[in-house]
């Protein structure tokens, strides 16, 4: 098993494949499904996800729309869960962006009572890909802000500002920090 996500891995690096993953808990017994194999077959049935897929081991694949979905049943506490599976959909990015809603849609109609996202390299690169320009906008703001404030209301503008909770967080990342929290 160990060899094989070694292997999976490489693949998805040298393939650019992107991974989704969540956590379907049953804890009210409220879902039929009890084998990892019941969701495989109930996911392959969902004619809306697919185009043409096919089940080998436990997994589906579809070659036309290049999406894999395993599926693997965790062990739980029998006294607080009747059941839990991890679901993991690998593919292009592009392709998982919406077929990973329809999935957790379909696993809600399933009724597993709580569902976790466990793995989102879709948000993660788009995260990735996003925060410079948050970061660049936020730098020019925070410069805004402290150029006008300090030469327009004086040094005592922090002190006319920040209420209590804002000073607390300050304090807090202050202590996080040690250079320049001390000279600044």
């Amino acid at each position: 098993l160990d060899t094989f996500n070694i292997h999976w891995q490489q693949l998805k690096i040298f393939t650019k494949m992107t991974t989704f993953e969540v956590l379907c808990v049953d804890s009210k017994g409220f879902s039929v499904i009890i084998e990892s194999e019941g969701l495989l077959h109930r996911l392959k049935g969902n004619g809306k996800l697919w185009k043409k897929p096919c089940i080998k081991s436990n997994e589906i694949i579809d070659n036309e729309l290049k999406i894999s979905c395993r599926i693997s049943k965790l062990e739980t506490n029998p006294d607080t869960v009747n059941s839990a599976f991890l679901v993991s959909i690998s593919g292009n990015s592009e392709q998982l962006e919406q077929f990973r809603v329809q999935v957790v849609k379909y696993l809600k109609e399933e009724k597993f009572d709580s569902i976790y996202v466990v793995l989102d390299e879709i948000s993660q690169d788009f995260g990735a890909k996003l925060y410079p320009h948050i970061n660049s906008i936020e730098n020019l703001l925070r410069k805004f802000l402290i150029l006008y404030s300090s030469t327009k209301l004086g040094p005592k503008w922090w002190n006319m500002m920040a209420d209590s909770d804002i000073e607390r967080k300050v304090n807090q990342r202050r202590n996080n920090e040690t250079v320049f929290s001390q000279l600044i």
